[in-house]
């Protein structure tokens, strides 16, 4: 069978309960339920998967398999002349058969990406006898969850309390990722803790109070960092001006609409062009997490993905994987790294990459409102990628170059990375350096700061095997020329090309 339906539905406590019920009744000899993930059943190299799915159906004979999260098993990746979902779901399909009278398999997970699960497989289909849907907990049953959970736990409630926790439930429970009973049962753990951290008379000792309401949405908000502090850590980035001048005037356009209580109308779809190193990725997460401050964005969650995360291996895989990415970051933003890449991908029969952007074309429409995309990857590569799909030219809103860092910025990186990780550099280490990264200017494409990072890591090890045999302090804090290995190169960065 398979259960459908959002996180915290019941599916795992029920499928729990049908194992016993089944034993009870005789349709299985042993009372268990072994409880997987695709992770369990996907090999990692070739040959591996279809062993490795037995092993876990044998382990399970006589009882019920229960595969969470089912659909991944359409995500797993293979080499290029492997399929490892479809090796995985042909090895469970013969089992279904061949151990009819001995084994139940219950397929679970969220209901858009189990039905297109089940539609993309026939054979597994034909093999189902019942599809239950969990819906959603209403209002009126997550308070009840609630107040089970404190009756349960001989805890009570001081008046008013619920009214501020049924708040607390209402705001979460717009989100798709919302848990249900999950999020209540944490909730109230949460609650508890910091009563216990806070209550100061032992009659109130198992009373939940408003004060503890208080303490726990105050202390929420503390952990969730304001728009300026996140600016702050932009505007602490070494370099990238006008990448942090754009991204202010974006924030100041957010904020008016606030002011005005309108809905932002611009188109925030965008390209990060610039060579590796540059900090696409980086201004990447301070973004969504700027976003989500400002309420543009539901989640403060980045979703980072490459070509081969979006692309499937025969056809007709590539529409629903990448739809199974664009959802897990919706009311987000989705980060597509070197989404050039995207256009490498060619079947001999058909276009992966023509399925692959018309998936994503689509989503840019139905989610408007829920989902930010940004492509980034180098600029020459990432200016063919935008002018060969006119529709996808269409839907961006901005395009953001970022630069090379200068002889006198990397310096700076390095300086702060070494002051970062506790050590310091004398001025000969630092001129060998410096000589280095003028050398390292003149390789195209040498990496920038990612360049740097791999300086400091050779630099330390070195250091390491120099100071082995010492004990002074200073000389342990403190890189020397001896240090700084001749070796040391910057060597060109791989370019995808081929497109």
């Amino acid at each position: 069978m398979i259960f459908k339906g959002n996180s915290g539905t019941g599916k795992t406590t029920i499928a729990r309960l049908l194992a016993e019920l089944f034993y009870k009744l005789g349709f299985i000899s042993e009372n268990k339920i072994i409880e997987v993930s695709s992770k369990n059943l996907i090999g990692t190299h070739l040959g591996e998967t279809g062993p490795k799915t037995q092993a876990v159906i044998e382990s399970a004979l006589d009882g019920v398999l229960f595969i969470d999260e089912a659909y991944t098993i359409m995500a797993s990746k293979g080499g290029s002349t492997s399929n490892y979902p479809a090796e995985c779901i042909a090895t469970i399909c013969k089992a279904m058969d061949l151990y009819k009278d001995r084994l139940i398999i219950i397929f679970a997970g969220y209901t858009k990406e189990m039905n297109d699960f089940i539609n993309a497989n026939q054979g597994l289909m034909s093999r189902i006898g019942y599809e239950l849907e969990f819906p959603d907990f209403s209002r009126d049953e997550l308070i009840q969850i609630f107040q089970d959970e404190v009756n349960g736990n001989e805890f009570s409630l001081e008046d008013g309390v619920i009214s501020k926790v049924e708040k607390i439930i209402m705001k979460n429970k717009i989100g798709r990722n919302f848990g249900n009973a999950r999020f209540v049962m944490n909730l109230f753990d949460r609650l508890v803790v910091t009563h216990a951290a806070n209550y100061t008379d032992d009659k109130d000792l198992k009373v939940i109070t408003n004060k503890d309401i208080e303490i726990f949405n105050e202390t929420k908000k503390d952990k969730q960092r304001g728009v300026s502090e996140i600016l702050d850590e932009l505007n602490s980035l070494i370099g990238l001006e006008k990448v942090k001048e754009t991204i202010d005037g974006f924030v100041s356009v957010i904020e008016l609409n606030k002011k005005l209580n309108r809905v932002p109308d611009f188109n925030m779809h965008m390209i990060f062009k610039g060579n590796a190193g540059t900090g696409k990725t980086t201004v990447a997460r301070l973004l969504a997490e700027i976003y989500y401050n400002l309420g543009y964005v539901k989640n403060n969650k980045l979703v980072e993905v490459q070509s081969q995360d979006l692309i499937g291996e025969y056809i007709g895989q590539t529409g629903p994987k990448t739809q199974a990415v664009i959802e897990s970051a919706l009311d987000g933003v989705l980060f597509i790294d070197e989404a050039y890449a995207i256009m490498e991908h060619r079947g001999s029969t058909a276009s992966y990459s023509a399925e692959c952007i018309a998936t994503l074309l689509k989503a840019m429409e139905d989610y408007q409102g829920r989902l930010i995309i940004i492509f980034a990857g180098y600029t020459e590569e990432m200016r063919q990628f935008r002018d060969l799909n006119p529709g996808l030219k269409s839907r961006i809103g901005y395009e953001i170059d970022f630069q090379d860092y200068s002889l006198e910025e990397l310096l700076e990186i390095y300086d702060k990375k070494v002051e970062d990780k506790g050590f310091n550099s004398n001025k000969e280490a630092r001129d060998k350096v410096e000589a280095i990264l003028r050398n390292a200017k003149e390789v195209e494409n040498f990496g920038n700061g990612r360049f740097v990072d791999n300086i400091v890591q050779k630099i330390i090890v070195e250091h390491a095997k120099q100071t082995r045999d010492i004990t002074d302090i200073d000389r342990l804090l403190t890189f020397t020329a001896e240090d700084v290995s001749d070796n040391i190169k910057a060597e060109e960065s791989k370019k995808r090309i081929g497109f």
